[in-house]
């Protein structure tokens, strides 16, 4: 098994994988973070020249050209939307302003603009279509088994299975057993990691508890990381939008009481 890390996606990336010999693990490594460079070059809305970055960018009405990618992330992002009523929001962050709705993207040409000025932040999403466009990678390149982590968002694929623990939110230093992962990606988000303007979700703006984070696991990263703010939003671990998606939550808060859907 060769491991590699890299700092990308604001992140430390590590890919992991076991091929034929060294060489070719090492090549599908390198394919790998290919593919999560990739991701930041068109998602980073801290790049001014990124999809992203433009698009945040660009007077309200403006058509833009952007990458197929892009496309792929911010269709899942406005489904996800949609499905959950704007509990998931990419613009949440200027709310005041808009919402997705004011997003129009023409998948067919490649394109996308904005009805009012609102900001997109495809963040964590991003970061988990990263983690699936290295696993397409490694698979492509032969490897045989192996993972992706970037930064708590992760996959394992191949004839692998991994135990699955989350750092608890009420002591940093303490990690709890979760779940195993077989062909499966997971996500977690908590409020420890969120700054301070960050702490309310959803619709509903709501602050969250100060001690509680939020996992998901799903057979995609994109939409297990996109799920955890769902759970986080709505602290139902049961919601029917999970269940659309193959996914199961766990809430960790106040201490070691775990929910499942």
């Amino acid at each position: 098994m060769l491991r590699r890390a890299k700092p990308l996606l604001g992140t430390l990336v590590e890919v992991a994988c076991e091929a034929a010999d060294e060489g070719a693990a090492l090549q599908a490594s390198q394919a790998a973070f290919a593919a999560v460079l990739q991701v930041h070059r068109c998602m980073s809305r801290h790049e001014p020249g990124s999809d992203l970055g433009r698009l945040n960018a660009a007077a309200p009405g403006t058509w833009l050209a952007i990458d197929a990618q892009t496309v792929a992330v911010l269709a899942f992002a406005l489904t996800l939307s949609r499905q959950t009523g704007g509990v998931f929001d990419v613009c949440a962050s200027s709310s005041a302003q808009g919402s997705w709705r004011d997003l129009e993207l023409d998948g067919g040409n490649r394109r996308v603009r904005r009805h009012a000025p609102v900001q997109a932040d495809l963040g964590g999403i991003a970061k988990g279509h990263a983690v699936d466009q290295a696993v397409a990678a490694l698979c492509a390149a032969g490897a045989a088994c192996g993972w992706v982590n970037a930064g708590g968002d992760m996959r394992v694929f191949g004839a692998l299975v991994l135990p699955l623990r989350v750092r608890a939110p009420w002591d940093l230093a303490q990690t709890l057993p979760c779940t195993h992962l077989r062909n499966q990606a997971a996500a977690t988000s908590a409020s420890y990691l969120l700054e301070a303007p960050a702490l309310r979700h959803g619709i509903t703006k709501k602050p969250v508890d100060a001690s509680t984070s939020w996992t998901v696991v799903a057979p995609k990263c994109i939409a297990a990381d996109a799920l955890t703010k769902l759970v986080a939003a709505s602290g139902d671990t049961r919601h029917p939008v999970l269940a659309r998606h193959g996914a199961r939550a766990w809430v960790y808060h106040d201490g070691p009481t775990r929910a499942a859907a």
